[in-house]
């Protein structure tokens, strides 16, 4: 009988310790599953928002033919923020597929730089004593895109502060007009440009013009003009508060840390589940153990 109900205890025992000794492996590897999980989803998000919006890919020396060109360049331009400007007039359809970029002195103190070209017909030229470089913004983005890019929605990088009817008066102004810039594009490029160069303290738009209705000016003295027939606003380019990158990166961050608080009470919870079971089993192995002494006694 004593040896039937050793058996017993044994059966009941086995599983408890069994539990008890793997509760920690087992909540280590679901932690590890869900932590790994979460690192691939955060790594996609990454990927997502870190892309470049220009590619600077299909380079090839020398300047584009023709004088058929768009000027983007502005004083303190850099070659990055050549390609990004131009990428913006080429998914706006605004005729940019191809643009030369040379960083010698000659263009740069002309801010002749930055050419757009609808397209570069012939070989390409070297100007003597210029070094230029060509990229076929088309090629390089039909590779990374499925789709061709939408033309994208009024962008939210800057906003006029202090907004007053007129046109801020002097010739000593730079154009940062392109065909079918709305008025938050240009706000928004001057504003990128003060930050660049700081040359760019004030900006002038008119929805009545096609061309040179863009013009950024360094200060802004004196009334304002009227010019017959056109309308003109003039105003401080300033950033919006909180862009879409800061939503993007808190909605991520606030993931990430879902992920880790999931991950963490399902192996706690798992744990306990284990511990628990245990030490029922522990109980119920000692309440038979002393019921069996004292039988064996009487």
């Amino acid at each position: 009988l004593a040896q039937a109900v050793s058996a017993q205890n044994y059966t009941r025992a086995v599983p408890a310790i069994v539990c008890a000794q793997s509760a920690k492996p087992l909540a280590l590897r679901s932690f590890y599953s869900l932590a790994s999980m979460c690192f691939r989803v955060f790594a996609a998000l990454a990927i997502a928002v870190g892309g470049q919006s220009a590619v600077a890919s299909d380079t090839r020396d020398g300047l584009c033919p023709g004088t058929g060109y768009m000027n983007l360049g502005w004083s303190g331009m850099t070659k990055d923020k050549c390609l990004e400007r131009a990428s913006e007039v080429h998914r706006g359809n605004a005729g940019c597929s191809v643009v030369s970029y040379s960083p010698s002195d000659g263009p740069q103190g002309s801010t002749n730089f930055c050419r757009c070209f609808s397209g570069c017909d012939g070989d390409l030229q070297h100007p003597a004593g210029e070094q230029w470089e060509t990229i076929e913004l088309a090629v390089a983005q039909s590779r990374l895109a499925v789709a061709p890019s939408p033309v994208p929605a009024p962008a939210s990088g800057a906003s006029a502060s202090g907004v007053q009817e007129g046109l801020c008066p002097g010739t000593g102004y730079m154009n940062l007009a392109w065909s079918g810039m709305s008025k938050d594009k240009c706000l928004e490029r001057a504003y990128q440009v003060q930050q660049d160069s700081g040359s760019c303290g004030h900006v002038s738009y008119s929805p009545s013009l096609s061309t040179n209705f863009c013009r950024c000016f360094s200060s802004c003295e004196g009334e304002l003009l009227q010019p017959a027939g056109e309308q003109w606003e003039t105003s401080v380019p300033q950033p919006e508060s909180g862009g879409f990158g800061l939503v993007v990166l808190a909605c991520t961050l606030a993931g990430v840390g879902a992920c880790l608080v999931a991950t963490g009470c399902a192996g706690a919870c798992i744990w306990l589940r284990c511990r628990t079971r245990a030490a029922a089993s522990d109980r119920a192995n000692l309440a038979t153990s002393t019921t069996n002494e004292v039988t064996h006694e009487v």
